[in-house]
């Protein structure tokens, strides 16, 4: 059954889990990103199956900082981050590649910060929104 109305809780399964959305961060530096959950389901099985070597540590908060935010930035690299444009190191361009992301979030932890809120978000990902760049 098809519900009227609700128009800002109608995703976009294409923008969740395909494609994904762009986000400006800075002039010229876009990130291109699936939603952490909703209907990209690969996340949730990604995120269970990175966390089972680790269930005895986050049970009883013992976790590091560091190992957590490693843990983090694989999974967005596996299923939440899908590209990007102006990402440069000592001016020059950096490939997308899952390695290179890990890289740029570990080093720019309040980019990963930004990132990890905006991919949560499902008002980035509505129907409406396919066509916008975000910009940050």
């Amino acid at each position: 059954m098809d519900f009227d109305g609700f128009k800002r809780f109608k995703m976009d399964d294409n923008l969740e889990a395909g494609e994904g959305v762009r986000v400006e961060y800075e002039e010229g530096k876009v990130i291109t990103m699936r939603r952490a959950g909703g209907s990209n389901t690969a996340y949730n099985q990604v995120l269970a199956e990175r966390c089972k070597p680790h269930l005895t540590a986050l049970r009883n908060g013992t976790l590091s900082a560091e190992d957590d935010n490693l843990l983090m930035a694989q999974v967005y690299a596996d299923t939440v981050i899908v590209g990007w444009d102006g990402i440069t190191s000592d001016g020059k361009a950096v490939p997308f590649t899952k390695e290179n992301v890990v890289a740029l979030l570990l080093a720019m932890p309040d980019l990963f910060t930004a990132i990890k809120r905006d991919a949560s978000l499902a008002l980035m990902f509505e129907a409406a929104a396919k066509d916008a760049i975000v910009k940050n």
